[in-house]
Protein backbone atom coordinates (compact mmCIF):
# COMPACT_ATOMS: atom_id res chain seq x y z
CA UNK A 1 0.00 0.00 0.00
CA UNK A 2 3.26 1.87 0.52
CA UNK A 3 4.46 1.14 -2.45
CA UNK A 4 1.55 2.55 -4.55
CA UNK A 5 0.86 5.77 -2.43
CA UNK A 6 4.61 6.82 -3.56
CA UNK A 7 4.38 5.37 -7.06
CA UNK A 8 0.72 7.38 -7.12
CA UNK A 9 2.74 10.93 -5.63
CA UNK A 10 5.38 10.63 -7.90
CA UNK A 11 3.01 10.21 -11.26
CA UNK A 12 1.09 13.33 -9.91
CA UNK A 13 4.08 15.48 -9.79
CA UNK A 14 5.91 13.93 -12.81
CA UNK A 15 2.81 15.15 -14.38
CA UNK A 16 2.44 18.18 -12.80
CA UNK A 17 6.40 18.90 -14.12
CA UNK A 18 5.38 17.87 -17.72
CA UNK A 19 2.34 20.10 -17.53
CA UNK A 20 4.22 23.21 -16.28
CA UNK A 21 7.56 22.35 -18.85
CA UNK A 22 5.04 22.58 -21.52
CA UNK A 23 3.61 25.99 -19.94
CA UNK A 24 6.95 27.12 -19.80
CA UNK A 25 7.99 26.70 -23.65
CA UNK A 26 4.53 28.34 -24.17
CA UNK A 27 5.23 31.27 -22.12
CA UNK A 28 8.53 31.58 -24.07
CA UNK A 29 7.23 31.41 -27.39
CA UNK A 30 4.43 34.37 -26.25
CA UNK A 31 7.12 36.68 -24.81
CA UNK A 32 9.45 35.56 -28.27
CA UNK A 33 6.57 36.84 -30.20
CA UNK A 34 5.84 40.13 -28.66
CA UNK A 35 3.62 39.01 -25.64
CA UNK A 36 3.92 40.78 -22.12
CA UNK A 37 6.51 39.88 -19.94
CA UNK A 38 6.49 39.31 -16.07
CA UNK A 39 5.81 42.66 -14.45
CA UNK A 40 7.82 43.77 -11.68
CA UNK A 41 5.07 42.72 -8.86
CA UNK A 42 5.29 39.23 -10.33
CA UNK A 43 8.69 38.75 -9.74
CA UNK A 44 8.99 40.08 -6.53
CA UNK A 45 5.61 37.76 -5.64
CA UNK A 46 7.90 34.67 -6.83
CA UNK A 47 10.99 35.42 -5.05
CA UNK A 48 8.61 36.35 -1.79
CA UNK A 49 7.78 32.42 -2.44
CA UNK A 50 11.01 31.22 -2.73
CA UNK A 51 12.31 33.28 0.17
CA UNK A 52 9.56 31.79 2.32
CA UNK A 53 10.12 28.11 1.37
CA UNK A 54 13.81 28.61 2.12
CA UNK A 55 13.00 30.20 5.57
CA UNK A 56 10.46 27.29 6.27
CA UNK A 57 14.02 25.07 5.71
CA UNK A 58 15.82 27.00 8.18
CA UNK A 59 13.16 26.60 10.36
CA UNK A 60 13.24 23.06 10.05
CA UNK A 61 16.94 22.47 10.19
CA UNK A 62 16.35 24.45 13.63
CA UNK A 63 13.96 22.21 15.28
CA UNK A 64 16.14 19.14 14.24
CA UNK A 65 14.67 18.21 11.17
CA UNK A 66 17.34 15.83 9.60
CA UNK A 67 18.79 17.07 6.30
CA UNK A 68 17.30 13.53 4.37
CA UNK A 69 13.96 15.04 4.98
CA UNK A 70 14.67 18.27 3.54
CA UNK A 71 16.23 16.78 0.92
CA UNK A 72 13.15 14.84 0.66
CA UNK A 73 10.97 17.54 0.72
CA UNK A 74 12.69 20.25 -1.94
CA UNK A 75 11.48 18.28 -5.09
CA UNK A 76 7.83 18.31 -4.68
CA UNK A 77 8.49 21.88 -3.24
CA UNK A 78 10.33 23.28 -6.31
CA UNK A 79 7.82 21.45 -8.80
CA UNK A 80 5.14 23.18 -7.04
CA UNK A 81 6.78 26.79 -7.06
CA UNK A 82 7.53 26.30 -10.37
CA UNK A 83 3.84 25.19 -11.30
CA UNK A 84 2.03 28.26 -9.87
CA UNK A 85 4.53 30.49 -11.73
CA UNK A 86 3.57 28.85 -14.81
CA UNK A 87 -0.24 28.92 -13.99
CA UNK A 88 0.34 32.90 -13.64
CA UNK A 89 1.83 32.92 -16.43
CA UNK A 90 -0.83 31.03 -18.03
CA UNK A 91 -3.33 33.45 -16.64
CA UNK A 92 -1.07 36.60 -17.86
CA UNK A 93 -1.32 34.94 -21.49
CA UNK A 94 -5.31 34.12 -21.60
CA UNK A 95 -5.79 37.98 -20.07
CA UNK A 96 -3.35 39.47 -23.00
CA UNK A 97 -3.24 37.18 -26.01
CA UNK A 98 -1.54 38.42 -28.93
CA UNK A 99 -2.91 40.68 -31.76
CA UNK A 100 -2.51 37.52 -34.47
CA UNK A 101 -5.43 35.34 -35.14
CA UNK A 102 -3.04 32.09 -35.17
CA UNK A 103 -2.35 30.81 -32.23
CA UNK A 104 -0.62 27.61 -31.60
CA UNK A 105 -1.54 25.28 -28.74
CA UNK A 106 -0.25 26.06 -25.79
CA UNK A 107 -1.13 29.62 -26.29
Amino acid sequence: MIFDNALAQDLIYGFVLVLSILGAIGDWRYRRDGGKQPGKKEKILFLSAILLVVALFAVLATLGASAEMIRYLVPPIAIILFAAWELGRWRVRRTNPLESSEQPWPY
